[in-house]
């Protein structure tokens, strides 16, 4: 097996100690960051492509190791265990790469790349001593820095049990970046810790040519809250995927919580089309208010040339519609143990809410509600469903966090939710608008994480609130001419 012959002839070479016990150092002494959990998923996953320029090895290097490297069939193939289709083709004539380790593991980088804002790494940890029982959860890289200093933008890190050794780990890191003025060059310092200590790498990388093309393109919506505009900014072409910038402003206090942008490809006659699948939409890049806007700044990729198609962005229109997805802010937010009843919203709110009443039944709370100027068309079906997906009990902190929040801090014994009521009654009513009758059980009460299960239901400190206000805008599509 390769790997045996890696083994092998790596056991046959003298490495010096204090040479390791520097490049443990070194790696150590370049700081500390947050810690990735292996097989953690990060939002933003999307096709890669980048050649590499020059590997670095900031600790020891075993020459002779890298004809090794050179026999291993399957550079190729880790790409594509990790889904990055890319990848072997743009590091296939990649210079021979070097190897770290220490008294029970040995990392190898097999190959690197950088085209427009991505970085894709792939490497694979050995394990020497197998037979002493580690496993993979022993092991936690990292990417601390780029170029000296914090990440801008998302490191998407991934760990796995080979395929066909147990004693051999493939790893892989895809670096989406978010600066405004992406750099030339890179210095990445991988950094494996390991219960034997730490390894640690620097993997130098130039950009591959890029050639941007600013762009003004854009549409407006009007809505009840204010104007909302989306615009298309930039348009940086690299060798195998292009980046697509994007700008969403809208009212101050409307709140953003996500854009997307959908991508459809034609041809310049209109006979082909290609839709580039969701994922490719695009991340946040920065997101700030002025005196008048929210205003959020996205980054897309998406890839030259569409598999399976003949469709490629130097022949062809690229449609690109916007949409906005706002942070559902409750329209109402009340203790359980107020008094009703109490009206929300303006008189003249299509979305007004009445609470008429909560009553305390058992072990089940009932709730009337009332929405007395929301026309019949609204329609039974998607009244149902918005209250389902809306309107929640649980801590006031809970309600008040909206969709967007990150749930971690909620893991604690004292925050609680009871996320689904039971529709009892839902019927127009030509004389009071739609009514309303929700009940909530005590039993369904959930917590976060490891409290899930054993979370209290406290009275004194439970909430019912939600609001039917839609938070979606929608853009009409806009038509990109890229450049060749």
């Amino acid at each position: 097996m390769k790997e045996k012959l890696i083994k092998s002839t790596i056991e046959t070479i003298t490495v010096p100690e204090e040479a390791v016990t520097q490049a443990i150092q070194l790696g150590i002494s370049k700081g500390t960051s947050k810690q990735f959990r292996i097989k953690k998923r990060i939002k933003w996953v999307s096709f890669v492509a980048v050649a590499i320029a020059f590997i670095g090895i900031s600790g020891f290097i075993v020459p002779s190791v890298a004809q090794v490297l050179a026999d291993i069939p399957g550079v190729g193939k880790l790409y594509q265990k990790f889904g990055d289709p890319f990848g072997a083709e743009l590091t296939k004539d990649a210079p021979a790469l070097g190897t770290v380790e220490n008294e029970q593991f040995i990392l190898q980088v097999l190959g690197a790349y950088y085209d427009t804002s991505r970085v894709g790494i792939v490497y694979q940890v050995v394990d020497k001593k197998a037979s002493d029982g580690q496993s993979i959860e022993t092991l936690h890289p990292k990417i601390p820095e780029i170029n000296g200093q914090a990440i801008k933008g998302e490191v998407i890190p991934d760990l796995k049990q080979n395929d066909e050794q147990d004693n051999v780990y493939d790893g892989y890191f895809l670096i989406n970046l978010s600066d405004e003025n992406l750099p030339k060059n890179l210095t990445i310092p991988l950094e494996i810790e390991t219960p034997s200590g730490k390894l640690a790498t620097d993997i130098s990388l130039e950009q591959l040519p890029t050639k941007g093309q600013a762009m003004d393109v854009h549409q407006t919506v009007e809505t009840n809250q204010g104007l909302y505009q989306a615009t298309i900014t930039k348009v940086t072409k690299g060798r195998e995927v292009s980046v697509i910038d994007y700008q969403v402003s809208q009212p101050k206090g409307t709140g953003i919580r996500a854009a997307w942008a959908n991508f459809q490809l034609f041809t310049k006659d209109q006979q082909q089309e290609y839709i580039v699948p969701k994922e490719l939409s695009g991340a946040l890049v920065e997101q700030y208010t002025t005196a008048t806007e929210d205003v959020a700044s996205y980054r897309a990729i998406i890839p030259n040339k569409m598999s399976d198609t003949d469709l490629e962005l130097d022949y062809a229109n690229l449609h690109v519609n916007i949409e906005v997805a706002n942070e559902l802010v409750a329209l109402a937010i009340v203790g359980l143990n107020e008094q009703f009843p109490k009206t929300f919203g303006a008189e003249n709110d299509p979305y007004q809410l009445t609470i008429e009443r909560i009553e305390k039944k058992q072990d089940e709370f009932k709730i009337a509600l009332q929405f007395a100027n929301l026309p019949e068309s609204y329609g039974k079906e998607q009244l149902e469903h918005n209250l389902n997906d809306n309107f929640h009990v649980g801590t006031k902190k809970y309600l008040e966090a909206g969709s967007s929040a990150d749930f971690e801090e909620f893991e604690t014994p004292e925050e609680f939710y009871i996320k689904y009521g039971k529709i009892n009654q839902l019927e127009y009513q030509a004389s009071k608008g739609w009514v309303v009758n929700l009940s909530y059980n005590i039993a369904d009460t959930h917590g976060w994480g490891k409290y899930f299960e054993t979370a209290t239901f406290d009275k004194s400190r439970a909430y019912f609130g939600g609001s039917l206000r839609p938070s979606s805008v929608v853009f009409d599509p806009m038509t990109l001419n890229i450049e060749k």
